[in-house]
């Protein structure tokens, strides 16, 4: 099964008492200029491309198991990096989860 970057997600609860878990790829705009251009032109952006990637249904218990599992996920990196969760972050682009910089 081949691995997916993902950076979008979307948590629905339904009538029926479970969890739908969508996961998507998000192509962020690059957009150029002062800050107040920058904000212009991204207040014009009606919509950003993505897809999705995968839609998980879980029930209340799964989604609380899944929270505790990304939760013990944070505190290990969290000790691995002593509190600075993006030191050894790197995206696929070689660059830091946190800013567009070159790593």
């Amino acid at each position: 099964m081949p691995l997916l970057y993902a950076n979008a997600f979307i948590l629905q609860f339904t009538s029926e008492g479970a969890f739908i878990l969508s996961v998507g790829q998000g192509i962020p705009p690059i957009v150029s200029g002062t800050d107040e251009e920058q904000l212009q032109k991204l207040m014009q952006i009606k919509e950003i491309p993505g897809k999705t990637v995968a839609r998980i249904v879980l029930t209340p218990g799964k989604l609380i198991e899944l929270a505790q599992v990304f939760a013990m996920a944070a505190e290990r990196i969290q000790a691995m990096t002593g509190g600075d969760s993006d030191a050894n972050t790197r995206d696929t682009l070689g660059t830091r989860a946190n800013n567009s910089k070159p790593a």
